[in-house]
Order: C-alpha cells, then sequence, then structure tokens
C-alpha cells in the first residue's frame, strides 16, 4: 500500500483509490482501529499520505477483486519492483480477469482440495 501510495504522489495524482483485503491496514490507516506498534511507522506513513493527498483507502474482500488478488500473487514470485504503466503491459492472465470486471462477468475462486497420503491409525 505504502508502494502504491508514494508511486501516486511521485506521479501527480491527486486523488487515488486503494483497496485491500487486510482490514488491519484499511481500519489502522483509516484510523478506525489501534495501530499494532510492530506497523506503527509504516502506517503513519501511509496516513500521512492520505491526509495530504486526498487518497481514499477501502477494505475489499479478496474474491471481490481478483485482478488485485493475481497481482499481489505474482508480486511474490518475481524479484524486485515491476510497475506496469498501460493494460497491454500486464500479463494475460490479468488483463482476462479485468475484462471480465468490465464485462460484469462472475470470477469464482477454485480450491483444490490436497489428499493426504498417510493413513493414521490409533493403537
Amino acid at each position: 500500500m505504502l508502494f502504491g501510495l508514494k508511486w501516486c504522489a511521485h506521479n501527480g495524482f491527486r486523488t487515488a483509490l486503494g483497496e485491500t483485503y487486510f482490514l488491519l491496514l484499511a481500519k489502522c490507516i483509516n484510523r478506525e482501529w489501534k495501530i499494532p506498534w510492530r506497523i506503527l511507522n509504516f502506517i503513519e506513513e501511509n496516513q500521512n499520505l492520505v491526509e495530504e493527498y486526498g487518497f481514499e483507502i477501502n477494505h475489499s474482500y479478496r474474491e471481490t477483486n481478483q485482478p488485485a488478488d493475481r497481482l499481489a500473487n505474482l508480486g511474490h514470485t518475481i524479484a524486485g519492483t515491476q510497475v506496469f504503466n498501460s493494460f497491454v503491459e500486464l500479463p494475460k492472465h490479468i488483463r482476462g480477469l479485468i475484462n471480465m470486471d468490465r464485462w460484469n462477468l462472475p470470477s469464482f475462486r477454485v480450491k483444490h482440495t490436497k489428499y493426504a497420503q498417510i493413513a493414521y491409525e490409533p493403537p
């Protein structure tokens, strides 16, 4: 969140809407919940940017924003920082999810069940 807010501020955006599925983050930035001391500095920096530039931070469930969820997952697999400046720069599967959102088509999360190969019989 902090990187995104700094990027928006640096690039001259005066309005931005940030959405996170991390409820604690949204509530702390919006001063609705007490900030855990371990993340106090990061939250205060976010709060300063939100107040200075008039940004808005909202909570949304992971299922309601599939493109953002997939981009977050992608962030764990690449080294360094990557900024996508246009729609065509996004990975193909992300563009597909965005188009589904544009067309108001539902998307579903599929949970794969992992079967245990170990059978335990108590004595």
